[in-house]
């Protein structure tokens, strides 16, 4: 586009254009006052200076575009970003909520395999104590009982006898 003025960013002429403006002004002049046919060339002069002018306005307009289309482009992206974070953290708690869920399952599942170990214990412990409570008033019965000093004393009766 070439170089640029400060009054380029507002949208104004650049050096080239105004340069050009100036300088087929210049010639234009020139070129009339040296010649007789002075109205052919004043007309091309003014030709030429209507063209500067529809390229300045032109790029006026083409830069106010772009500025409008940039800012539009901006506030999409910054519009798209918003709705994007705000999808990217309802991800993340959604996930967050089933990690959490899943802890606690598998919370649950080892308590469980841990009850039920105790269970087994708890079992294995009643039937122990149950069993040694059995032989405890087997061997007191035994002790009372008549057939127990009868094993003692060597006599054997016939429920002894294989």
């Amino acid at each position: 586009m070439g170089n640029k003025t400060a009054d380029d960013e507002r949208g104004g002429p650049t050096l080239v254009q105004a340069g050009a403006g100036i300088g087929v002004s210049v010639l234009g002049v020139g070129a009339a006052s040296a010649s007789d046919q002075w109205g052919p060339i004043l007309a091309f002069v003014g030709v030429l200076l209507a063209a500067v002018v529809a390229w300045i306005a032109a790029d006026r307009r083409q830069a106010r575009q772009i500025a409008s289309q940039e800012r539009a482009l901006a506030w999409q992206l910054s519009a798209e970003q918003e709705r994007l974070t705000a999808q990217l953290e309802a991800e993340s708690q959604r996930q967050e909520a089933r990690l959490g869920h899943d802890r606690a399952l598998a919370d649950i599942h080892d308590l469980r395999v841990l009850l039920d170990a105790a269970a087994v214990l708890l079992d294995e412990a009643s039937y122990a104590g149950a069993e040694a409570r059995r032989m405890s008033r087997i061997r007191a019965t035994d002790a009372r009982s008549p057939k127990a000093t009868q094993m003692s004393c060597g006599v054997q009766t016939r429920q002894d006898v294989p």
